[in-house]
């Protein structure tokens, strides 16, 4: 997930810096209502890969949304069956912008499981999608760099940086339904609230987010980094979980001297934890 800083705007178009955002459920779970996710789905904690806490999550998991460091020993070897951007079925963007993965992750996960999912008509998402379906990966990228619909996503951002740890005058609920210029009045109102501090716009980060989650009877990974989804093999939306989990097992195991990783699912109902 991204946060937004500075504002320019040539050309009447505004254009926003991203920067890295911690990995917050309150956060996720605030942007992905905000634009348009139905709230009976929600973001909540895995904190271990035991069966036994994997077990007390509700029912029906749609994905995972896991944070990785990227190394050279990670990048050297990659797991899993790469695929093809155009593998039938399938909904896949490339990532362009730096330190946008969460919101890529974020948007590869509602776009592959909104047949499952419940997304508000006429909503950010909603457009986005409408609008990006016969478009090419590249194409889905640069329409979330230059659209409109990519200046509220960024706006929504910004107002859950800033209400991390608090709240955002004016709420996020009503940011979805203001125009350009309202973006702007809005971005600058709250530009310096919250608590959470957004770090310099050159700053880099080497945790980096996916979306893990069953398409067509695979565990399918999408990484806009990447020309296309990877398959980490059969599943099905019983065993979902627990052959995800397996699949977080490989990431980790592979660098196991760093373990700085997390892991959020999004699932419909309430967090147990």
């Amino acid at each position: 997930i991204t946060a937004i800083l500075t504002i320019k705007k040539p050309r009447s178009i505004l254009f926003y810096s991203f920067f890295p955002l911690h990995f917050f459920k309150q956060v996720l779970n605030k942007y992905a209502h905000s634009l348009g996710l139905s709230t009976q789905w929600n973001f909540m904690d895995v904190f271990s890969l035991d069966k036994e806490l994997l077990d007390m999550l509700p029912k029906p998991v749609a994905c995972l949304l896991f944070i990785y460091p990227i190394t050279d020993k990670s990048e050297a070897a990659p797991i899993g069956e790469k695929l093809p951007a155009s593998t039938e079925g399938v909904y896949f963007m490339k990532q362009t912008v730096s330190n946008a993965c969460g919101t890529v992750a974020l948007l590869h996960a509602i776009a592959n499981k909104r047949d499952q999912l419940q997304i508000e008509k006429d909503s950010t998402l909603d457009k986005f999608f409408a609008k990006t379906k016969d478009s090419t990966p590249e194409e889905r990228a640069k329409i979330m760099e230059t659209d409109e619909v990519q200046s509220r996503l960024k706006f929504i951002a910004k107002l859950l940086s800033s209400g991390a740890s608090g709240s955002v005058s004016g709420g996020v609920g009503g940011a979805r339904r203001r125009d350009a210029t309202g973006l702007n009045t809005a971005h600058e109102s709250v530009a310096t609230e919250g608590q959470t501090s957004a770090p310099d716009r050159e700053s880099r980060t080497n945790l980096h987010y996916i979306a893990l989650l069953n398409r067509g009877g695979k565990i399918l990974e999408f990484d806009g980094r990447r020309d296309g989804p990877v398959s980490h093999g059969d599943t099905n939306e019983s065993n979902f979980l627990a052959d995800s989990a397996t699949v977080v097992q490989k990431f980790m195991a592979r660098q196991s001297d760093d373990l700085n990783f997390s892991i959020v699912a999004l699932a419909k109902g309430e967090s147990p934890f």
